[in-house]
């Protein structure tokens, strides 16, 4: 396979198709001419001026299939491209006149395997011509009657001799029988296709051979008598049944092991009388890599469950079902795990890897032997279940759910030092024949799901119609959020914290950095508006990324100037949870030169409170760095006491739902004093926010609160009115000064 012997058509309309084949064909692995065509006019137009060896086409091209060009390649090995999927259509191709077909996959590897079919399908050619040369050979000598009967049996051994010299070069097994049934041909490949040697089938009918190829489960007498009855109603009828004339078997060899065949059987009709002649393949490794290819398009690699692709034909054919039968009924269960990305990000992907297959063969055994157990993405499986239509769908859904959440808050042992818990949440959506296509009920199971999630970890949520539109709106808030990173749409305000010195001079503690998003269309939004889908969508870390870099170097700049001020940066969990968050910071402080002592990550008492262990460990390596750790909100959690006097702490945030109401309940003034005092034994500072009247920083200071935060004093400001701020602060007075 030196030299470019043949010349090869490759007619494929997608371009990149057309792109992988081009390269292939450029390595010393593709020893052939080529040609490409991307439509069957194109190929048409190249067939008129070009003469082909062979061609390979992909069976759905732009402008028609591959069997409108058979005819324009009458006489010419045609190997049919389909898709994973398509195998049907490539049988139904080769019942057509094709030689083969190749199942495409994404990386171009069926490629590799081109060369050896091309040079089959060229021996196949070439075995097909010579066998024809001889049928035509002789009916020529039986209508020459003029020749000597010495000259036509030498010429005819001649003949026979070439024959078989074709024949036993063949990679194809070959067998003829005449019209008795009786083997009188068969070359070295059947004897190695089959086991079967020369010497045992000459002779031997075409139905005993056969037999003994059978499966031994069905050597049945009455197995036998059907293949006898085919061979005999042939052979008085001259034609072949089109399911002999290409056939599939599995055979069993005498040493035990089993194959695939792949049989071509033809009619040949000579002077001495009716003869078949068969073309047996080996197809068993194509039909394992068949096999293999979907298997790994359709199953998930870690769990062996199936994955989406494979979910949704079923979910396809649970459609249709719903359409055909009145009675039946589905439910979709779309299951969201909690804790993941925590496992994955303290303890590794490999630990992470066994907490879902533990997950999944939890799962597993809460389903019917009908349902469907799928993962479909990292930390979300589901569940199709075929509904009993003699039960109320919902009581049936919800004690499954019910045994899946018991069953998933039980310990998971990963390691021998980590036992870990998780709860999932659930949405549910149900059929009765309203949906269409696959992707709609997953959407109605994913916005159940999210809703579930909204409510608390554990939860589970049947959809209901109403909430489409607010999951749309999410879903586009999400992508507005993907673009606003790339547009830099975001801004920094800066809301200071104030405090009061020995002669009643306000004075400047700090200021905390709020983030805001300037929307092209609905114009500035405060965090609330955003922060939430910022989280689901696992844009919140690099949001705070940003914040906490233009935070530092705003803050550097105005210390420059003679303003000893620190700043607060707000940071959430997903933020902490990342693996590079030191070295994020201290290459942050690096760069902008401002010191560890002017910064302060403030996180809210209830993320603190997710995964509080976390919180410990990043606090107290921050703390070493020498940056303060703020709780905001606090009061609204529920902080115990211990954990309290076990975080790293600097300053305690009063919650401004206290501060609020101040003046209107005695019991909330009493609840605010106490964590004042509390937080100074834990020697801790103490900022209130949201102090918006005279009436409320009062009380505050009377009880010794040690900063201020709120509209009294300043509403939060962009970055260019801060200056004159710092220059006017200490020219802050109340009336009790």
């Amino acid at each position: 396979m030196s030299d470019k012997k043949y010349k090869i058509i490759y007619i494929e309309d997608d371009l990149v198709d057309q792109m992988i084949f081009v390269r292939y064909a450029k390595t010393d692995d593709f020893p052939y001419h080529y040609l490409v065509a991307g439509s069957v006019k194109t190929a048409r137009q190249l067939l008129q001026t070009e003469q082909v060896d062979a061609a390979v086409i992909d069976y759905f091209l732009g402008d028609g299939i591959a069997l409108d060009l058979f005819a324009d390649l009458a006489n010419t090995p045609i190997i049919v491209v389909t898709g994973i999927g398509d195998e049907g259509i490539a049988v139904s191709a080769m019942k057509s006149g094709a030689y083969d077909y190749l199942v495409k996959d994404v990386e171009g590897n069926y490629l590799k395997t081109l060369p050896l079919i091309i040079e089959k399908a060229m021996q196949h050619k070439s075995a097909e011509r010579e066998l024809k040369k001889y049928r035509e050979r002789l009916e020529e000598l039986v209508q020459i009657r003029t020749i000597e009967l010495k000259q036509e049996v030498n010429e005819r051994r001649r003949i026979e001799q070439k024959f078989r010299s074709v024949v036993e070069q063949s990679g194809d097994g070959i067998i003829l029988s005449n019209d008795h049934g009786d083997i009188f041909e068969w070359n070295q490949s059947a004897e190695r296709i089959t086991g079967l040697k020369r010497s045992e089938v000459l002779g031997q009918k075409m139905w005993d051979m056969q037999f003994q190829l059978v499966l031994p489960e069905r050597q049945t007498p009455e197995i036998y008598q059907e293949i006898k009855v085919v061979h005999l109603e042939a052979l008085a009828s001259h034609q072949l049944p089109r399911a002999y004339q290409l056939n599939e078997v599995t055979i069993q060899r005498h040493d035990g092991t089993r194959r695939i065949i792949q049989e071509v059987a033809f009619p040949i009709e000579t002077d001495q009388g009716f003869m078949v002649g068969s073309i047996i393949r080996d197809i068993t490794e194509h039909k394992q890599t068949e096999q293999t290819l979907w298997y790994a398009a359709r199953c998930d690699s870690l769990t062996g469950l199936p994955n989406r692709l494979m979910f949704t034909e079923s979910l396809v054919q649970a459609i249709q079902r719903t359409h055909q039968e009145k009675s039946y009924r589905f439910a979709l269960l779309f299951i969201n795990l909690n804790r993941f990305n925590l496992v994955n990000d303290s303890l590794g992907y490999l630990v992470g890897d066994k907490m879902l297959m533990v997950v999944a063969n939890r799962l597993q055994q809460y389903i019917q032997l009908h349902d469907v157990l799928a993962r479909l993405a990292s930390d979300e499986f589901a569940i199709l279940m075929h509904l009993d239509p003699n039960f109320e769908p919902l009581d049936e859904i919800k004690k499954i759910v019910e045994r899946i959440k018991t069953e998933l808050m039980q310990p998971i042992q990963l390691t021998e030092q980590h036992q870990v818990f998780t709860t999932a949440n659930i949405g549910i959506a149900l059929s009765r024949g309203q949906y269409q296509r696959p992707e709609e009920i997953l959407r109605d199971a994913n916005i159940a799901m999210y809703q579930a999630k909204a409510r608390g970890r554990g939860e589970y949520k049947v959809f209901e119609g109403n909430f489409q539109p607010a999951a749309t709106d999410h879903l586009r808030l999400e992508s507005e959020l993907w673009l606003a990173i790339l547009r830099h749409e975001f801004e920094l305000y800066y809301q200071p914290v104030v405090g009061f010195n020995s002669d009643g001079a306000c004075q400047l503690v700090s200021l905390e950095a709020l983030v805001r998003w300037q929307h092209p269309e609905k114009g500035l939004l405060s965090p609330g508006k955003f922060v939430l889908a910022a989280e689901e969508a696992d844009l919140i870390a690099f949001i705070d990324k940003w914040v906490l870099q233009t935070a530092c170097a705003q803050v550097k700049h105005w210390r420059s100037r003679r303003h000893r001020i620190g700043i607060g940066v707000n940071m959430s969990v997903s933020m902490l949870r990342q693996p590079d968050i030191l070295e994020l910071i201290a290459e942050v402080l690096k760069n902008t030169g401002l010191p560890a002592e002017a910064l302060y990550v403030e996180i809210t008492e209830n993320a603190a409170l997710k995964d509080l262990d976390l919180s410990i460990a990043a606090f107290k390596k921050l703390n070493d760095m020498g940056i303060k750790i703020t709780l905001d909100d606090f009061g609204i959690g529920h902080t115990s006491l211990d954990h309290l006097k076990n975080l790293p702490l600097r300053t305690l945030k009063i919650d401004k739902s206290f501060v609020a109401n101040i003046g209107h309940e005695a019991k909330n003034e009493a609840i605010i004093a106490a964590i004042i005092d509390l937080a100074h034994r834990l020697d801790l500072t103490v900022i209130a926010e949201g102090v918006e009247t005279e009436e409320q920083l009062l009380f505050l200071y009377v009880h010794h609160c040690d900063g201020f935060q709120g509209y009294l004093f300043s509403k939060p400001l962009p970055a260019a009115e801060v200056p004159e701020f710092l220059e006017h602060v200490s020219k802050i007075k109340f009336f009790y000064k």
